[in-house]
């Protein structure tokens, strides 16, 4: 339980992480001339999109065009945050019992890492005239250079990654075999009854087969 109790702590910690990154920089483009001086400035978080500390024509004009994360998943995102953080605060794996709805906790606090993976999938290699993790591009013809950067909401979310899915996995491989040894044992009761319930019904026939066997020798006497 020493070990329950380190992962738990390990995955409390990932949670936060995870639940400050959304509201943090996950992608940065920047602009800059051959001077140093920085003309383009776009930053991405994950419900407010791309903004920018910038209002002038030439930066709307370079504005990225990518759409990387529907509203809807983001959303997602945070109720799982909260729910994991529920589990792991108050479900006791020491403390299962029958009437625990073992497996929802189980498949709901596997949802956060799986829903990751999506993330970590779509900037690595789904980006449209964007670059992961950074890379500096130079436009031979102006001499200027973009420059393509992940922002620390996204470097917060790879730390927290392993951190959330040690316990995750734990916790819903516990319960997978909780349930598993639980179904097999309600498998096996209802087996011995089904066949004492057929024992019982051969009883009654041969009982009832002597009774006709004695009413017709007494017939027969």
């Amino acid at each position: 339980m020493q070990i329950d109790k380190f992962f738990k702590n390990l995955c409390y910690v990932g949670l936060m992480l995870l639940f400050l990154s959304c509201f943090l920089e996950w992608y940065s483009v920047k602009i800059i001339t051959s001077s140093g001086e920085m003309v383009v400035k776009w930053n991405y978080n994950l419900f407010s999109g791309w903004t920018s500390p910038l209002s002038d024509s030439f930066n709307e004009l370079n504005r990225p065009t990518v759409l990387l994360f529907p509203l809807i998943i983001n959303v997602i995102l945070v109720v799982l945050i909260f729910f994991s953080g529920y589990i792991v605060a108050f479900t006791n794996l020491e403390k299962i019992t029958p009437q625990t709805n073992k497996m929802l906790y189980g498949y709901g606090i596997m949802a956060l890492p799986m829903l990751l993976v999506y993330y970590f999938w779509i900037f690595p290699w789904d980006l449209k005239d964007l670059y992961y993790p950074t890379m500096m591009v130079t436009n031979m013809e102006t001499g200027l250079n973009t420059i393509y950067t992940i922002g620390l909401g996204n470097i917060l979310a790879i730390i927290s990654f392993p951190l959330i899915f040690a316990y995750s996995s734990f916790y819903f491989v516990t319960t997978y075999k909780f349930e598993k040894k639980e179904n097999t044992s309600e498998t096996i009761v209802q087996e011995l009854i089904h066949n004492s319930q057929e024992q019982l019904d051969l009883d009654r026939l041969i009982a009832k087969e002597e009774l006709k066997f004695k009413f017709h020798h007494k017939q027969k006497g």
